[in-house]
């Protein structure tokens, strides 16, 4: 398990005809990663995720993923993205057809949607809970690395504290893109920043980070 993960080394990245938006970029991401990636609106972080993702090839360099490495992607869009007409027991049938019934019911219910709540329309359900649903759909196949962009956008307390639940249960990497201090705090253990087409490590917590932006 521990050659499961995602390696960049000197990669640098810039969309066709416009200048390098990353130089050299050199970290890696496994199966104890729990980072959270910080800095300016802009600045790139999503499209750091989607190297990794490999949605998108590198300019130069290498982003390297073991040959068994799952990796998924969960952002807001996952959550705004359900069947509010369905109830979460068929959703997750209707993804993943031919998986016993009673398979889906288990892992619903290691997130906590348990009981007739698996069976509820999805229009009925709390942020917290439709936030629930998303996470157990994209953790079902089991990933070894999540990748979050920006995950508590527009989510309510309930709905972020579900996700921080999730997360706590998820038995992988996590590498996120957030200005949730309450996500961070909960999540992760490590902060990046990006900042001038780097990333570096902070040494500190996400509040003492914020302490540097405020008197800067």
């Amino acid at each position: 398990m521990m050659f499961l993960k995602c390696d960049c080394s000197d990669a640098s990245f810039g969309y066709p005809g416009g200048p390098l938006l990353f130089h050299n970029l050199n970290f890696g991401i496994d199966l104890d990663s729990r980072v959270a990636m910080v800095g300016p609106n802009g600045i790139g972080k999503s499209t750091i995720l989607k190297l990794i993702a490999g949605e998108l090839q590198p300019s130069s360099g290498t982003v390297f993923r073991s040959a068994k490495v799952r990796i998924a992607v969960f952002s807001q869009h996952h959550v705004d993205g359900l069947d509010l007409s369905s109830n979460p027991l068929l959703y997750m049938m209707r993804c993943y057809p031919g998986v016993p019934e009673q398979k889906l019911r288990a892992h619903l219910g290691s997130f906590g949607v348990t009981g007739n709540l698996a069976l509820q329309p999805m229009y009925t359900l709390s942020g917290g809970q439709k936030s629930r649903v998303a996470f157990a759909k994209i953790t079902f196949k089991k990933p070894h690395i999540i990748l979050l962009d920006e995950p508590s956008n527009h989510l309510d307390l309930d709905a972020v504290e579900a996700l921080i639940q999730g997360l706590a249960l998820f038995q992988g990497g996590i590498l996120m893109v957030s200005h949730d201090e309450h996500l961070i705090s909960g999540s992760v253990d490590e902060l990046w920043v990006v900042s001038k087409g780097k990333i570096s490590p902070f040494h500190g917590s996400f509040n003492d980070y914020k302490k540097i932006l405020q008197s800067s």
